[in-house]
């Protein structure tokens, strides 16, 4: 046997992994799997608000989570709130990149998701954005949420306060974003679409009021009296109740809608 050892897997010498730059490129790569297996998986049932450092309270996490599917189901646009108790070496943007593009964060045709990380026992926080978002909330943007509001609040442990006023932020400044997905043609359908009712509720008007005179009845601002006295604008079902208007549907989230992030955002520490 020769004094060189030569290991093969096949027919590919693998002796050069014996150098130290092959020996880098190697670890960086077990560590790139191992990130990736140490992600949780997305939650089953899918949830925005994921406290895995169990740090917010049960009533926290619905106020959080019935905010955040309402802002969704009204723009389509999704903000994940994840907390982790550490970062087990890696960086926190890595890890929220990682969360964003792993579970797909945001739709996948406008990349519009946001990931906001803490990381409790590193003291870390990132806020991470997807494709289509960095040009609404951009860099300089993400890390004053990050400065005004969420470190202050973070160093008091209050991690409740600090995340509903970066949400609170977050939907205020990307409100208008997403939310005429109609386009032109469809808004222009839609007011042809409300004079033909409102032509409609005319001429149904002006025939009740011909036949009342016809009756002998009186058609008055309140509506045609033989209608129970509710008025010709009456809905039925709409007598002053109503549930909860701003549950965002009873705020059952969908799940993710597969988006994508090219590491837009900002980070933080406290």
């Amino acid at each position: 046997m020769s004094s060189r050892t030569t290991l093969f897997l096949g027919d590919f010498d693998l002796k050069p992994m014996k150098r130290p730059l092959f020996r880098i490129i190697f670890l960086v790569l077990l560590c790139r799997i191992g990130l990736a297996q140490s992600l949780p998986a997305r939650p089953d049932p899918p949830r925005l608000v994921n406290d895995f450092a169990d740090v917010l309270s049960d009533e926290e996490e619905l106020a959080l989570e019935k905010k955040l599917v309402s802002f969704e189901d009204s723009t389509s646009t999704q903000v994940a709130v994840i907390t982790i108790r550490s970062l087990e070496g890696y960086t926190v943007e890595e890890i929220a990149h990682k969360f964003l593009r792993d579970w797909g964060v945001g739709q996948k045709e406008k990349n519009n998701g946001v990931v906001i990380l803490s990381a409790i026992e590193d003291r870390k926080v990132n806020i991470q954005t997807g494709l289509g978002m960095e040009g609404v909330l951009p860099d300089m943007i993400c890390k004053r949420i990050i400065t005004r509001h969420i470190v202050p609040a973070y160093k008091q442990k209050n991690y409740f306060e600090g995340l509903d006023k970066a949400t609170d932020s977050i939907i205020s400044i990307s409100a208008n974003e997403y939310s005429d997905d109609a386009g032109e043609g469809d808004a222009d359908a839609s007011v042809w679409v409300i004079l033909l009712i409102m032509i409609g509720i005319f001429l149904f008007v002006s025939a009740m009021a011909r036949r009342g005179q016809r009756n002998g009845t009186i058609l008055s601002r309140r509506g045609y009296t033989g209608w129970d006295g509710g008025g010709w604008w009456y809905m039925p079902g709409n007598r002053g109740g109503g549930g909860d208007s701003g549950s965002g549907g009873g705020f059952d989230f969908g799940g993710f809608g597969g988006g994508d992030g090219g590491g837009g955002g900002a980070s933080g520490s406290w």
